[in-house]
């Protein structure tokens, strides 16, 4: 882990606190809006209200990791020699990440042929993303650069540490919040609008 200023430490401190906060937010959000919804979108809520308070946990996790892998010396925070454990994150895409796929077929309500067919091809691919992502993130030596390009592109994930520990963790935390919370509130307004017009045609 390389050294940081205090401003640096505190910035990702504050960003992971701020994802807890509004995954936290969205799921009591989630959890409470399925009655202004017809019955058949609940599920869909129920489960965007599970993925966000699945990542909450993990962020949780992954904020108190942060804070034991630093301590606070005269001038900055230096590694503590405790690991930062990232895989909480990785934890986290492989439970929230088909979840967000059944998530979305829901609310489409396809036939049951095409919702069956399409969801397992879209489950299938978002684990073969995470199991092909994980091993790039995991290369921290330079000189394992290319395979971590590699396996990032083979992962589809068009994020390279360019600008270190600092812009991966506040990029990631930010991409999570779009795609699940964000994502989430998305599925709420979609459900809302087809459950008014079922309701106008009656």
């Amino acid at each position: 882990m390389p050294d940081l200023s205090v401003f640096q430490f505190s910035i990702v401190d504050n960003v992971f606190s701020m994802t807890v906060a509004a995954m936290g937010a969205a799921a009591i959000f989630l959890f409470l809006s399925r009655p202004s919804v017809d019955d058949v979108y609940r599920p869909a809520l129920m489960i965007s209200g599970l993925v966000v308070t699945i990542a909450c946990y993990h962020y949780f996790m992954i904020r108190h990791s942060w804070q034991d892998a630093y301590k606070l010396t005269g001038t900055g925070y230096t590694a503590s020699g405790a690991g930062f454990n990232d895989f909480y994150r990785y934890a986290d895409w492989i439970l929230t990440v088909p979840l967000l796929m059944v998530e979305l077929v829901s609310v489409l309500r396809l036939e049951k042929s095409k919702s069956r067919s399409l969801l397992t091809r879209l489950v299938i691919a978002a684990g073969l993303m995470i199991a092909l992502g994980y091993p790039g993130e995991v290369i921290s030596d330079p000189s394992g650069w290319t395979a971590r390009v590699i396996w990032g592109a083979l992962s589809s994930v068009p994020f390279l540490d360019a600008t270190g520990v600092i812009g991966l963790q506040i990029g990631y935390s930010i991409a999570d919040i779009t795609a699940k919370a964000g994502f989430g509130i998305l599925i709420y307004f979609i459900a809302v609008a087809k459950s008014s017009s079922k309701v106008g045609e009656l």
